[in-house]
């Protein structure tokens, strides 16, 4: 990191190492301000919410996934061509195509 200016640096540790104590020694004052940014942040109930309401949604999104790649992979079992799979499910062929290369290269 010889090659990173001080400031970049600084920031690059901070990022490491987020804490108050941290920020209260930086001599960067761009790093003071963001601190006080993730502070805000971390302390609102309004994030807190939005942020558990993301992780959730991500959750059910990967749980569908899951199935729908059980389900594609079952159907290519059986012998049935990746259109006819895409159609029966009603799905994109590129994602069906997608699913079952993965499987493939796996």
């Amino acid at each position: 990191m010889h090659d990173v200016d001080p400031e970049m640096q600084e920031f690059l540790s901070y990022v490491e190492n987020t804490t108050d104590d941290f920020a209260a020694q930086a001599k960067s004052p761009p790093i003071k301000e963001i601190h006080k940014r993730v502070t805000e942040v971390k302390e609102s109930k309004e994030m807190e919410v939005e942020y558990m309401t993301l992780l959730q949604r991500d959750q059910e999104n990967l749980e569908l996934g899951t199935t729908l790649a059980t389900k594609i992979l079952k159907l290519y079992h059986k012998g049935i061509s990746n259109s006819d799979i895409a159609d029966s499910l009603q799905l994109d062929l590129e994602y069906v195509n997608s699913v079952i290369s993965n499987y493939e290269n796996d």
